[in-house]
């Protein structure tokens, strides 16, 4: 798998163009919205037609956002009656609209890749988004890219450091647990985005590409989960600092990032106070105990690339008079 550079990426996909997204929604949303509902329907009582049905949900989530955003959508795509061919044609559809992979990878890596980011890192990494207000502000009001969250200091480095995304993206979350682990509920958004919609429609594809129950009957050229993780495992590394992350598959990111769903349990969190961030080895509203000391400009930093590819994502949380930051990390399998 080979990956177009993000600023050449841009040009080719013009994503401030409304018709760039109506095409994209059209070519392979509709019809994995289409093939997923019918291989549910067909298998149903088999595990795949339970990640048929995540497929399902997301995609038709797109399209009632992308109708109130870019207007008529044209829903047309025949699908066949034999139960196998439908099977066959999703999967050909998953791998196709999957991150980098053809056309459709194009479009569906810029829109993951600005799901949650620093914005000093988003304009590095699409440097026409800082050098062209009007081109940002297309694209931004198009997604429904907004601030998420911002350091609680006054300073230039806390616009720098203003994590920019979809505010429809799991990202705030509840703590259910604290002490020595931590565990969170990720709380429902009140909006829906075209950006991340598609973001979360992205996610239910992994899920299909794993393969699970009637699904590993269909020889895929490539194991597109694997050779994604060594792909990006070859362009970034996960931070050596082992524990103070949670694991979670490809697979289940989908049903563990869903609204409400419970995430845990983390070893380790970070405090963030201003621009300081303490790790922490156990939390309670009241008190902390530290295992390091560092900063939002480091940790950052040492996040995004990971963020970017979708390897990693960061929750945030209020417990008592703290802000908690805890990175999550996908892998291929536990």
């Amino acid at each position: 798998m080979s990956y177009v550079r993000p600023e050449d990426l841009f040009e080719q996909i013009e994503p401030w163009s409304a018709e760039t997204w109506k095409k994209f929604i059209e070519n392979h949303v509709v019809p994995l919205s289409k093939l997923s509902k019918t291989y549910a329907k067909y298998f149903e009582g088999d595990t795949s037609s339970q990640v048929a049905s995540y497929v399902a949900e997301a995609s038709d989530k797109v399209l009632s956002v992308a109708e109130s955003m870019l207007g008529y959508i044209k829903k047309e795509y025949a699908v066949p009656e034999d139960p196998i061919e439908v099977g066959r044609l999703l999967m050909e559809h998953a791998v196709n609209t999957f991150l980098g992979v053809g056309e459709g990878g194009k479009h569906s890596f810029f829109i993951f890749s600005l799901r949650k980011l620093p914005r000093e890192y988003a304009y590095k990494l699409y440097p026409k988004l800082e050098k062209e207000p009007e081109i940002r502000e297309k694209v931004f009001k198009l997604l429904g890219i907004n601030e998420l969250w911002k350091p609680y200091i006054t300073s230039p480095l806390a616009e720098r450091l203003t994590l920019m995304g979809y505010p429809d993206y799991p990202m705030y979350c509840r703590v259910e647990k604290h002490g020595y682990t931590v565990s969170l509920r990720v709380l429902p958004s009140k909006e829906s985005t075209l950006g991340g919609t598609i973001s979360r429609l992205i996610e239910s594809l992994m899920a299909i590409l794993a393969r699970p129950g009637m699904l590993s009957a269909y020889e895929l050229s490539i194991d597109v989960l694997t050779e994604y993780d060594r792909a990006v495992s070859g362009i970034v590394s996960l931070p050596r600092e082992t524990g103070e992350y949670l694991k979670v598959k490809y697979a289940d990111s989908y049903i563990k990032l869903k609204e409400n769903s419970l995430v845990g349990e983390w070893n380790f969190c970070g405090i963030v106070e201003g621009l300081g961030v303490k790790v922490v080895s156990s939390v309670t509203p009241e008190s902390y105990t530290i295992s390091r000391e560092s900063n939002l400009l480091t940790e950052f930093r040492k996040w995004s690339s990971l963020l970017v590819l979708g390897k990693a994502e960061l929750l945030f949380a209020i417990l008592g008079r703290f802000v908690l930051l805890l990175p999550l990390v996908r892998v291929i399998s536990l």
